[in-house]
């Protein structure tokens, strides 16, 4: 049998302007099913992206998936492909915001500030061979135990609030991720 090396030719069953189109089609198939093109475009936008990502540190990861989620809720709404692109848009934006949330670790950073404004700065020195911290307004042993106390409370309520962040963003993730293409 030999093979026919023509992309195209004439079909009887279509009109002059149908059998244009059919080998306008035919030619364009390569380009338009092999994605190089756009491939290559996001390929340097990764790759600028990346261009600071490391491999040991839960925060690149973080980012890394901020990224591709804002990218993905960018071209949900260019594309307008889905039927409730406001509320995919919404869920997806808070998505990110609860990643930059956990990201910033700002976790009642105003609280840490009274704190040091009541006791002032704490101050790291090297007396002897010994390590300790001194504040400004401390000044006797019940004023310690008290400031220890209390900062103490706010590293407990910082480390609730930090993992109330971090479950809020992945039930986030866990509940929508999935129903975002619908």
């Amino acid at each position: 049998m030999k093979r026919k090396w023509t992309i195209w030719y004439y079909r009887m069953d279509l009109t002059m302007w149908g059998n244009i189109r059919d080998l306008f089609l035919r030619l364009t198939y390569p380009i338009r099913r092999f994605y190089f093109y756009w491939w290559v475009i996001k390929s340097i936008q990764y790759a600028w992206f990346l261009r600071s990502d490391f491999d040991w540190d839960h925060s690149y990861i973080l980012k890394l998936l901020k990224y591709k989620l804002k990218r993905t809720r960018l071209r949900i709404v260019k594309n307008d492909t889905i039927s409730r692109v406001d509320l995919v848009e919404a869920q997806i934006k808070h998505a990110e915001d609860l990643i930059q949330l956990c990201l910033d670790d700002n976790f009642l950073e105003e609280e840490f500030e009274k704190h040091d404004i009541k006791w002032g700065k704490l101050d790291f020195s090297l007396p002897g061979d010994t390590l300790s911290s001194r504040r400004k307004n401390v000044k006797n042993k019940q004023d310690r135990k008290q400031q220890d106390k209390e900062f103490l409370d706010l590293l407990n309520r910082k480390q609730a609030a930090t993992e109330k962040g971090w479950d809020d963003m992945f039930n986030h993730l866990r509940k929508y991720l999935q129903h975002w293409w619908d």
